[in-house]
Parts: C-alpha cells; structure tokens; sequence
C-alpha cells in the first residue's frame, strides 16, 4: 500500500501533473479513494495470535473515513505541487466563469513565462494586494489595444471574441477608446462580460504589472449549472 500512495502522491508533480485536467484530477480522487479502501479491506483481513480477523461490516464505518483522507491529503498536495482552487464571488467573466463557480487554477504556469493574448489569468488588484481577480488577458507588453463600437482591434485588426457576453447598458468609454499602447512587462485585462466588468479599460484600474499575477484558470471544477469539468481559455 506504500508504493501506491507513493504513487498516488507522485502523479501530481511533473512530468505528469494530472490536475492540469478535470479527468486527471478526478481520476486522482478516485485512485486516492480506492487506495483507502484497499488499505482498509487489507487490515480487516489481517489476523494475530489473540484475535480473528476483522468483520467486513466494519467497512460501513470506514468508508466515509476512506472518502475524507484522500480529499484531505489531497487539498494538502494540491497546493504543493502548484494547483489551488477558487471560488468566484463575481460575474465579470460570465459565461465562461460565473459567480458561485469553483475553478482550479495552475500557480506555476507563468513560472517561466509571461501571460498570453486570451488566457484567464487571477491577480492581485492594484493597489489591493488581498483581493484577487479573475480577468482576461486582451493584450501583453507592446501591443495596441483599441476598441470601436465594442468590437477589439489589437495591432490594428479586430480580434474574434466568441466568449464575450453583452448585456448592454455599458458607459461609452468602455465601448470605445484607444488607440493604447501597453507598457512593457504590463498586461491588459477586461472580463468576457464587458457591459460590467470594471477593468483595464478604467482609468483607476489601468494595466495589470505580470508580477501581480498568480496563476492560469484551468477548468470549472463545480458549478451550479452543469458545467463542471469545462476547460478555460
């Protein structure tokens, strides 16, 4: 039972780290669970000199103790090994991610290099370094950004947004500005609801410094719509 837990525990480190996808971390759950069980059948079959061997009607009581320490080993492995879960408290990005939603975000995806162009990045705000954000990245250091009736020009031409949601309402600087430049080593962020989502594209907000930036959203881990299991970006 050792080498699978051994096992177990490696499967969330490099090279295959498995909770980079929703399968691979239920898969995880599943394999932890499993462990346990075997582990506890193992034990009941085991006898000693002063006593028989244990009844398995005691796996009535150990089951739910088989399913809570591989989830407790798990939320203490996770972390370790660079992935966190989230719960959004906000609606800026719906519909991909919307309030309630629980994602799971890799901490060490920009470890060796910077965001790109339509990846869902979390971040520090600016000027408050304990609220985190969840936002998508529209533009990186260098390029122009501008937008004209709602519709994103980067570089000069429009950019295809399927994922954005317009509910309308939205004040006319949000709907067009620019031509921006976005300063070197900066990026900028709007959320896929843009009738609502406060931004890059305010002025108190501004562009987003990478080194405020935590991590890539990787996939809705429960949500109250059925959409669990949906990738990100």
């Amino acid at each position: 039972m050792f080498v699978l837990d051994g096992i177990w525990m490696l499967l969330f480190f490099p090279p295959l780290r498995l909770p980079d996808y929703y399968r691979g971390w239920l898969a995880l759950v599943l394999f932890g669970v499993l462990i346990a069980i075997a582990a506890s059948i193992d034990a009941l079959r085991v006898e000693s000199t002063n006593k028989r061997a244990g009844s398995y009607l005691w796996l009535l009581c150990i089951l739910p103790v088989a399913v809570i320490v591989p989830l407790s080993a798990q939320n203490f492995l996770l972390p370790i090994s660079g992935f966190r879960d989230y719960r959004i408290s906000s609606g800026s990005m719906a519909p991909a991610v919307q309030t309630g939603d629980l994602i799971m975000a890799d901490m060490h995806s920009y470890r060796h290099h910077p965001p790109h162009d339509g990846e869902i990045i979390l971040f520090r705000r600016p000027g408050d370094q304990k609220t985190i954000l969840i936002k998508r990245v529209v533009a990186i250091g260098g390029e122009t950004i501008a937008s004209k009736d709602g519709t994103i020009w980067r570089n000069g031409s429009p950019i295809n947004e399927p994922y954005v949601r317009h509910t309308g309402g939205a004040l006319h600087e949000m709907m067009d500005f620019g031509p921006v430049t976005v300063p070197a080593n900066h990026l900028y962020v709007m959320g896929d609801s843009r009738d609502i989502s406060l931004d890059s594209r305010a002025p108190e907000f501004g562009t987003i410094d990478e080194s405020a930036v935590l991590g890539k959203a990787l996939y809705v881990i429960k949500s109250a719509d059925n959409r669990d299991g949906v990738r990100l970006n």
